[in-house]
């Protein structure tokens, strides 16, 4: 019941909106998959975001460049990220901004303190930020937290998670193409649909928790 499109993405304007990442100049990506979830809607693909770093000149070679039949843009692309983008509904709007960082630092970090959650294990692998600790506590219930420890595990790369608005976004920084076999391994005794498939079910079972606390949701303010 999902929708899957192979040469799709998600799109910029939520990346920025997620204050995940660091400024960046332009992206692509692949394998967007979108739908409703026991009644909660996400979608996720592939992104890769670069950032563009333009070669420094003197004056005389920016002329003659300028003038050259063979002039183009000295630009020089850098990688800031490659992996997955998440981004799901909650039933009510949140009032707070929320992070839980495994990697770095939130984007803007202004009016951000960083707290302690009740349960030491989350609080030693990830670092929680938020303009409201109260709004924090009742967004990273018991169960979503359990959730994003086990998709820690199951994926194994960082993964950097905002609560802003009416919506949760995950990055997840794989360094490559996520949910693509490695052609290198055996398809028998490796199984990569296996690995695929853990994966999937491992993100979409955020979703699941969403649709489970959509009572704690409404109690949000």
């Amino acid at each position: 019941g999902f929708n899957y499109n192979m040469n799709s993405h998600m799109d910029a304007v939520d990346m920025i909106r997620s204050e995940l990442f660091l400024s960046f100049d332009t992206q692509r990506g692949n394998d967007q998959i979108k739908g409703y979830k026991n009644g909660v809607l996400f979608s996720f693909s592939d992104i890769v975001l670069y950032d563009i770093e333009e070669e420094e000149q003197d004056f005389f070679d920016y002329v003659m460049d300028k003038f050259s039949k063979n002039s183009s843009d000295k630009k020089n692309y850098v990688k800031l990220f490659e992996g997955l983008f998440f981004m799901a509904d909650f039933n009510k709007t949140i009032t707070s901004k929320t992070f839980v960082m495994q990697n770095g630092t939130p984007r803007i970090m202004s009016g951000l303190s960083v707290i302690n959650m009740d349960n030491p294990l989350f609080n030693t692998k990830f670092k929680i930020y938020s303009d409201d600790i109260q709004n924090a506590m009742y967004i990273l219930s018991p169960a979503l937290m359990e959730r994003i420890n086990s998709l820690s595990l199951i994926i194994k790369s960082p993964i950097n998670i905002s609560f802003i608005g009416n919506k949760i976004y995950i990055s997840i920084n794989v360094g490559k193409d996520s949910f693509e076999p490695d052609v290198t391994q055996s398809l028998v005794t490796k199984n990569p649909i296996h690995t695929i498939k853990r994966q999937l079910e491992a993100v979409l079972g955020i979703v699941e928790v969403l649709a489970l606390d959509s009572n704690l949701w409404a109690k949000v303010r």
